[in-house]
């Protein structure tokens, strides 16, 4: 049995379908949860994206890896802070 904050693997899966459903809304859902979370996560992802572009990649490719990338950051992000919520389905 999972202890209280512990992600499960049900809310990363659900944290997954939510992202790829409302992928357009994801960062301000975020910034509306945690703002000082949203400010670190843009400004690394922006880092990041600047440090693909520098590998010479196609800008499909460097599309691609960035946009998977994102989706790991939000996943993650959105499923430890419903690991901080009391569990409704118990």
């Amino acid at each position: 049995m999972p202890s209280a904050n512990q992600v499960t693997a049900r809310q990363i899966l659900l944290a997954v379908l939510s992202y790829r459903h409302q992928q357009s809304q994801a960062f301000e859902r975020l910034e509306q949860r945690e703002p000082q979370l949203s400010e670190f996560v843009f400004e690394s992802l922006t880092h990041v994206n600047a440090e693909i572009t520098k590998l010479g990649a196609r800008a499909s490719t460097s599309r691609r890896v960035y946009q998977h990338v994102q989706e790991i950051v939000f996943v993650v992000a959105n499923a430890c802070l419903e690991a901080r919520q009391p569990d409704d389905t118990a």
